[in-house]
């Protein structure tokens, strides 16, 4: 089975919409538009995307990732993305715990 990464996004921001997350679309919120958050690309803004996920919701979130890439094994972008976010996830948890070990 062929995927598109337009067939991916929509999924996964059909997805995250029904787990309440606000879906914006690019052109409304990149750089230089009005409602834009951030003065270049990135791939995700992980302050708000911290502020917005308890500690439940980022191993559940991880979780789903995992399970993606498994299912998936034949899509090799799909694999490196899931565990990509689920890395950064991970990553954004040791933050967390340094700061409040402080």
């Amino acid at each position: 089975m062929k995927f598109t990464e337009s067939t991916v996004e929509d999924a996964a921001l059909a997805w995250l919409g029904e787990l309440g997350f606000s879906v914006l679309h690019g052109p409304e919120i990149a750089p230089g538009e009005m409602a834009s958050e951030q003065m270049g690309f990135v791939k995700v803004l992980q302050e708000r995307l911290r502020a917005k996920l308890t500690q439940a919701e980022l191993r559940l979130v991880r979780q789903r990732l995992l399970e993606l890439a498994a299912q998936n094994q034949d899509i090799e972008l799909c694999n490196q993305a899931a565990l990509d976010g689920a890395m950064m996830l991970d990553r954004m948890e040791d933050d967390d715990a340094r700061r409040q070990s402080r």
